[in-house]
């Protein structure tokens, strides 16, 4: 299993993009597995975002700092490799997209079966943060 990097692919972070990581149950997770280096990520956000979410996308994006479950590291860090194969990779879609598939699928359940203990976790690293298990920005909060 491959180990992320300092700060580039399968490195988990509490990044909020959209609303949330959507979980096949419909919960959401602000927990995300990076799949490019954190530095164009920021200039993404920077350059991509409104200048009203800016400074609160990049105030919440932060990497754990806490231990995660072991499967859900290993399922995170494989899935986030897997992305980065098939988005490097197009002529091999189909064999990619299959193991991007099972890969996300499996987090999925990892992350389902520690749900609650990663929000405990991300609550004690993050108080105050807007997040409402379903968006970074709840209106009237932007």
């Amino acid at each position: 299993m491959p180990e992320p990097e300092t700060d580039g692919i399968g490195v988990p972070v509490f990044l909020i993009d959209h609303d949330g990581h959507k979980l096949p149950d419909e919960r959401r997770t602000p927990l995300q597995f990076t799949y490019e280096p954190l530095p164009n990520r920021v200039a993404f956000v920077e350059k991509e975002k409104t200048p009203e979410e800016v400074p609160i996308r990049l105030r919440w994006m932060q990497k754990v700092e806490g231990k995660l479950p072991p499967d859900v590291m290993a399922t995170g860090i494989a899935y986030a490799h897997a992305r980065d194969v098939f988005f490097r990779t197009r002529e091999a879609h189909d064999h990619s997209w299959v193991a991007r598939t099972r890969a996300w699928e499996a987090h999925n359940v990892a992350l389902m079966a520690h749900f609650d203990e990663i929000e405990a976790l991300f609550w004690a690293q993050c108080p105050g943060c807007p997040w409402d298990g379903k968006t970074l920005f709840p209106e009237g909060k932007a």
